[in-house]
């Protein structure tokens, strides 16, 4: 006790020694209160659901058509969140009505109201917005799937002809009008038309979207951008300044009783058709639009109105004709992959472009490509989950790309889509001839 007293006399008297000690004590509360924190499991620091099991799985190709869509949690979800998962078909209605079940368990299943149309590619979006009953988001995710397209043979037979418009620019499928059949959009350089399907394959053509002052129509394409169940159409218009291009992308939303031109964006260039797709696992569709002249692809995010700001453009070379988005690498959010070519027969490239998750894209992947690469479609060819890779020439073969389903890919036999070549003759006398990258040399075909 005394060398107690004796301490106590020390600090003090010794003024410094005490705020030390004084110093210490409060460090020893603060880790104390750390500690504390640490082994509390509050909702805030709880570990976010992640998706762990797709029914059907992703890019299934034969899907039943009645669903339902079935989605596998590492925890329950909140039922008060449950609705917030999203399915969106590319034929019918777009955003698809039905129930979801399963709120307050770790699984959820979505009926859709109406089948899915034969070999529909529908989307289902996870967004962060769904929560865990402890109250943590989501991890985002969006994946694809194809509805079974019904037993083969793939035999088609006469059936009525549909007249078009003269001269059109652009020709889209869908169930406009939601009553289970496939109408169809028309597009002409200056007016739009909808061919009302009766049911049976018989067409009534219909006024349909129409086209601002001085802007050409092309590039169409439908999708619901504003959640309502309705396909709406997408399309881009052109118009030069100064023999400067602009163009426009167009949205008009479908109003059940027709359509309504409410939103544009002006964009760098001409783009080619808009590819509709949730870049952002938010909910709603945005776009990737290849822009061939500026070398880049327009990305451009929907504010789930279907009105469009502008993102961040992904430059491609050499001059990027067309783009198809799937998850390349599995990582539960989209990419995309471009069929560039520089037009002369010299460079062409298939851009494998890998997105960050909030709509950015980067780990840029160029593959060597046949040339005049003019388009590129994805799915899984060899049923390993993983999505491959095809891309068509305007006079080569056909590449064909097999995923790894890391972003990556290897090559398998080329599929030979035009005759095989029998003979080069420098004058060309016959009509039936192909370049052949020569100069000066056309190749028969048989």
């Amino acid at each position: 006790m005394a060398a107690k007293r004796g301490w106590v006399r020390y600090l003090i008297s010794d003024p410094f020694s005490l705020l030390i000690m004084l110093h210490c004590l409060r460090l020893c509360s603060l880790a104390g209160v750390f500690l504390a924190g640490l082994l509390a499991t509050p909702a805030a620091q709880a570990q976010a659901p992640v998706v762990t099991t797709r029914t059907p799985a992703r890019q299934a190709v034969a899907a039943p058509s009645a669903g339902p869509v079935g989605i596998q949690f590492s925890q329950p979800i909140s039922a008060a969140t449950a609705g917030s998962l999203r399915v969106v078909g590319s034929q019918r209605q777009g955003r698809r009505t039905g129930a979801v079940s399963g709120g307050g368990t770790a699984t959820l299943s979505f009926q859709p109201a109406q089948t899915f149309a034969p070999g529909e590619q529908v989307s289902v979006t996870v967004p962060a917005t769904l929560l865990g009953t402890s109250g943590t988001a989501v991890r985002p995710e969006v994946y694809q799937f194809w509805a079974a397209a019904g037993a083969g043979p793939a035999d088609f037979a006469g059936g009525p002809m549909v007249t078009l418009p003269a001269s059109p620019t652009g020709v889209a499928a869908g169930d406009l009008d939601n009553d289970g059949d496939q109408d169809l959009v028309v597009l002409t350089a200056a007016q739009g038309y909808l061919l009302r399907n009766d049911g049976s394959g018989v067409f009534t053509a219909e006024p349909g979207p129409g086209s601002p002052t001085g802007q050409q129509l092309g590039g169409l394409v439908l999708a619901d951008v504003d959640g309502d169940s309705r396909l709406d159409v997408l399309a881009v218009g052109a118009a030069f300044s100064n023999n400067l291009p602009t163009g426009t992308l167009l949205t008009w939303h479908n109003t059940g009783s027709g359509f309504s031109l409410t939103a544009s964006l002006t964009l760098t260039g001409i783009p080619r058709t808009p590819v509709p797709a949730d870049l952002d696992a938010d909910g709603d569709l945005d776009a990737l639009l290849p822009d061939p002249g500026y070398r880049t692809v327009h990305v451009l995010l929907n504010d789930g109105t279907g009105t469009f700001t502008s993102g961040t453009d992904v430059p491609l070379g050499p001059s990027v004709n067309a783009v198809a988005v799937a998850d390349l690498d599995n990582d539960g959010d989209l990419d995309f992959a471009g069929a560039s070519s520089d037009g002369n027969f010299v460079s062409a490239l298939v851009n494998v472009r890998l997105n960050t998750g909030s709509a950015t894209f980067s780990s840029a992947l160029d593959l060597p490509a046949n040339a005049l690469s003019s388009n590129v479609a994805l799915g899984d060819l060899n049923g390993d989950g993983n999505t491959d890779l095809v891309v068509s020439s305007g006079i080569r073969d056909t590449n064909v790309l097999l995923g790894t389903g890391t972003g990556t890919f290897v090559s398998a036999p080329d599929v030979r889509c035009f005759p095989f070549l029998l003979s080069c003759d420098p004058l060309c006398p016959s009509a039936s001839w192909w370049l052949s990258g020569t100069t000066g040399c056309c190749c028969h075909m048989t």
